[in-house]
């Protein structure tokens, strides 16, 4: 087992998932008590019964989604990791998808000093993109205003 960075979310995690079984076996063992007794109120005491099931069911469903977060924060770690065992610092920076094509140059407008290209039917303005010209404009405005 690799080591990991979340050791106390770890031990934490099958507790609560005891919690949540053994809230399963309550709930049960009170919907299976009230349904086989004589009581008039014995569909009365069931429904709170299946409402301590469900609540320990969905903590069991939690604890195993938590874990999975671990293991994808885990394994994520140690996919960054270089030989020497340090993280690195920064990504190195990847090719903008925004980037026009090669030969093509990109449409651009100006709006209060300030140009905007478009490319791949996106406006590109201060290294953002924006879906249309008018939010490319709302946010050049919104940075002009002090």
């Amino acid at each position: 087992m690799y080591p990991t960075r979340y050791g106390t979310a770890r031990n934490i995690l099958p507790l609560v998932s005891a919690l949540g079984w053994g809230m399963v076996a309550i709930g049960v063992g009170t919907v299976v008590i009230a349904l086989t007794g004589q009581s008039y109120m014995g569909a009365a005491l069931a429904l709170p019964g299946l409402g301590v099931v469900i609540g320990g069911l969905f903590c069991v469903v939690n604890v195993q989604i938590a874990q999975a977060v671990l293991d994808i924060a885990d394994n994520s770690h140690r996919a960054l990791a270089v030989p020497g065992g340090e993280t690195p610092s920064a990504a190195p920076p990847a090719a903008s998808p925004y980037m026009a094509p090669a030969g093509a140059p990109p449409e651009t407008s100006s709006y209060m000093g300030e140009t905007i290209e478009k490319i791949n039917h996106r406006y590109i303005w201060n290294g953002q993109s924006h879906r249309t010209l008018g939010k490319a404009k709302a946010a050049i405005k919104a940075a002009h205003q002090p």
